[in-house]
């Protein structure tokens, strides 16, 4: 068994998190998941995005992981069908710009998504840290 050195925004606490974390990825494709909306594979590719975020917008993206999850519960209970099926129409064009290696243009447009989910499900931006609320407000 050979062990590779890993870069250094893939530390061992963010990878293991990514790897090993049951939502996989984040929790918007985790939520469509769920609802069958999503599959395995689509879970996975969504994977590069995580690491390409880790990478390149870390801040943004540690801050999603550990305070999204309120606003998709808010979704979860007050979103429509046709929300839903939106949502996950939306994540196909994601998934499309990700396998096209359309990685910096696929993340803008999820931390849009974010944007837009937190506004209209959590308007009274409840986060769990002042790092999070802090991301927030320098993604807007």
């Amino acid at each position: 068994v050979s062990l590779l050195e890993l870069p250094k925004h893939l530390n061992t606490w963010q990878y293991n998190s990514v790897l090993q974390n049951s939502q996989r990825s984040c929790w918007i494709t985790t939520y469509l998941h769920q609802e069958n909306l999503l599959t395995n594979q689509d879970l996975d590719t969504f994977s590069n995005l995580t690491f390409y975020g880790l990478k390149n917008h870390p801040d943004f993206t540690q801050a999603y992981r550990s305070s999204f999850q309120p606003t998709m519960e808010s979704f979860k209970q007050k979103a429509s069908k046709d929300e839903w099926l939106d949502l996950q129409s939306w994540s196909k064009h994601i998934l499309e710009q990700i396998k096209a290696n359309q990685l910096e243009e696929a993340f803008q447009e999820f931390k849009n998504k974010v944007l837009q989910l937190t506004n209209q499900y959590n308007p009274d931006l409840q986060f769990d840290s002042i790092e999070a609320l802090d991301s927030y407000f320098s993604a807007v």
